[in-house]
């Protein structure tokens, strides 16, 4: 058992606000300014329209001031870049966003109309801005009209505001992509959609490799496939909450790294036997601050006799089913040997060949009369009648 995987269903709901929302675009012109004053204030100059137009070292080489002037104007809307009193359209340093600008070469570029947002509702994990799943632009036929549900600005999309999201932006061309964007501003009345949705969030945890947290669905007319930043829990806090949701928790022993159990507990006996392992069945568990979880059924998950008594038992079934042949003593006996030695830290003892054999055809003749011995008998008597 070398991975537990954990799942839910989260619920996702729809708000159509009028607001003003920035999403990233290529903008070449506002790029080349931004190299342009990066350069001056590295220098220890401010950037102002003169340069934007100067004729021999300008970005906008020989053009009207007032063009330069434009673009710096768009340079202070869009939030890149900040100027000093007296001088408010000169650029004296860059901000966060006009930084970000420079390195991703996309500009956050605010557009205002009716927009659609989906947010995950009351999940534990997809809180905050990791709430917001899809943002839908704009299109013709949402122009501000409200038809449906108008209520105040639920809080959760109030504390969005001037909060950068990664998130999923559909078009109204019917395509997406994950996009940056920032909500500057939303009015004070929104819509809720009567429709919502449906996504699995779906956790997986590797013992020894780095977890995965994804979230897949279909969300309106958008499909949901992205990974999310995995909450800091590690495996073995995971799986005593779910030995303690089976009931099992002060069975499972640390040093062996296995769970304690009578072979009557056990799945797939015959299999359990050889390999040591077995499965649980699905639970659910809860994990604080996290929430609800269903854990589907696991395997492969390690076990071990529950005292020496039970070794016994369990070497002693290992050991018949071993038996596939008839066997000399000197086969059994290494055979009795291996089945013993898998078990170093119980004390017992197993039947020789001739018990073994007595205690299997007894069995058979009390469970019910003129019953057929067992064919694992014959195969442990014959070699003794012949030897």
């Amino acid at each position: 058992m070398n991975e537990l995987v954990l799942e839910r269903t989260v619920t996702v709901v729809a708000y159509d606000f009028v607001g003003r929302v920035a999403v990233t675009e290529k903008r070449p012109e506002l790029y080349a300014l931004l190299m342009q004053a990066k350069a001056y204030l590295d220098d220890g100059r401010q950037l102002t329209a003169r340069d934007v137009c100067d004729p021999d070292k300008g970005l906008l080489a020989g053009w009207p001031l007032v063009i330069g002037e434009r673009l710096l104007a768009l340079a202070h809307e869009f939030k890149l870049a900040e100027g000093e009193k007296g001088r408010p359209r000169n650029i004296v340093r860059l901000t966060g966003d006009g930084e970000s600008a420079l390195q991703q070469q996309e500009v956050l570029v605010p557009r205002s109309g009716q927009w659609r947002i989906w947010l995950a509702e009351q999940d534990d994990i997809l809180q905050g801005e990791r709430s917001v799943l899809v943002v839908e632009e704009p299109t013709p036929d949402r122009g501000g009209q409200f038809g449906g549900k108008v209520m105040p600005t639920p809080k959760e999309l109030k504390l969005l505001e001037e909060k950068k999201l990664e998130v999923l932006y559909g078009t109204h061309r019917g395509t997406t992509a994950m996009r940056t964007l920032r909500i500057d501003k939303v009015d004070p009345t929104v819509e809720k959609m009567p429709t919502s949705a449906r996504a699995t969030l779906r956790w997986t945890l590797p013992r020894d490799a780095r977890p995965e947290l994804h979230l897949s669905g279909k969300v309106g007319a958008w499909t949901l496939d992205r990974l999310i930043e995995p909450p800091p829990c590690s495996f073995e806090t995971v799986w005593r909450e779910i030995l303690k949701a089976h009931g099992r928790l002060d069975r499972w022993n640390d040093e062996l790294g296995r769970l304690l159990c009578t072979l009557h507990e056990v799945e797939d006996r015959p299999l359990a036997l050889e390999t040591l392992a077995t499965r649980l069945p699905s639970t659910q568990i809860r994990l604080p601050e996290l929430g609800k979880f269903d854990v589907g059924e696991l395997h492969d998950v390690p076990v071990y006799p529950l005292d020496d008594a039970e070794a016994r038992r369990w070497a002693e079934g290992w050991l018949i089913q071993q038996v596939q042949d008839h066997v000399w003593p000197d086969q059994f006996a290494r055979l009795r040997e291996k089945a013993i030695n898998r078990f170093p830290d119980r004390r017992f003892g197993l039947s020789e060949q001739g018990e073994l054999a007595a205690t299997l055809r007894a069995q058979a003749t009390r469970n019910a009369k003129d019953t057929a011995l067992p064919s694992v008998y014959w195969r442990l008597q014959t070699c003794l009648d012949l030897g």
